[in-house]
């Protein structure tokens, strides 16, 4: 039997946690929760790491997740024409991951860009990364090793048996776009024009 899912937080009841909090979120960077009412901008001590993923294995794993339409029966085709549109509440990929990257580019001190490929292909190298962004002092290399550990796919799904997210861990796998997106036909040469040409756009 599954956790109930928890109400949600509101600001108020956020802002009453006490310092550190984390929290994880989709959040496009035009509504995120730490910044400034006045001026949008990053509120002093807000640290955001953020993970991006090549945007056809990001097309895919929303087919399993948001409001599921691989189990609702959508068909493929369909999904990927809906998705890079954008017309959902997180917006397109590449506006969500270039307002980012330009934050990033802007305060690199407060925005750290991180790949999910590169987790998975330096996950050692990438934890430390992370730890000294956040100036986590007691981040030993110990510490470090035992993090890559208990983060690894495997683990977390075990983790995650009766939790309401247990469906959220599916593969943890980089490329599984290619079991999607027919090599010849003509949605992957689309979703590559979009790409490239959004890419390109300021």
């Amino acid at each position: 039997k599954r956790k109930p899912r928890p109400p949600p937080m509101t600001v108020d009841e956020f802002h009453r946690i006490p310092a550190p909090r984390v929290l994880k979120t989709h959040s496009p960077r035009q509504v995120f929760l730490g910044a400034s009412i006045e001026d949008g901008s990053l509120l002093p001590g807000t640290k955001v790491v953020y993970v991006t993923r090549d945007p056809k294995d990001a097309c895919v794993s929303s087919y399993y997740h948001a409001f599921n339409p691989h189990r609702s029966g959508w068909p493929f085709d369909a999904w990927v024409k809906l998705w890079v549109t954008g017309l959902f509440e997180h917006g397109t990929w590449w506006d969500h991951v270039k307002a980012w990257e330009q934050e990033a580019v802007d305060h690199p001190d407060q925005v750290l860009i991180v790949t999910y490929e590169d987790l998975l292909r330096q996950p050692h190298e990438q934890v430390r990364r992370i730890a000294d962004f956040l100036g986590l002092v007691g981040a030993t290399d110990d510490v470090i090793r035992a993090t890559v550990r208990n983060s690894r796919f495997d683990a977390m799904k075990k983790a995650s048996q009766g939790d309401r997210f247990a469906d959220f861990y599916r593969k943890g796998e980089t490329g599984d776009w290619t079991e999607h997106f027919d090599p010849t036909g003509p949605l992957l040469s689309e979703f590559d024009s979009i790409h490239s040409r959004e890419m390109a756009r300021k």
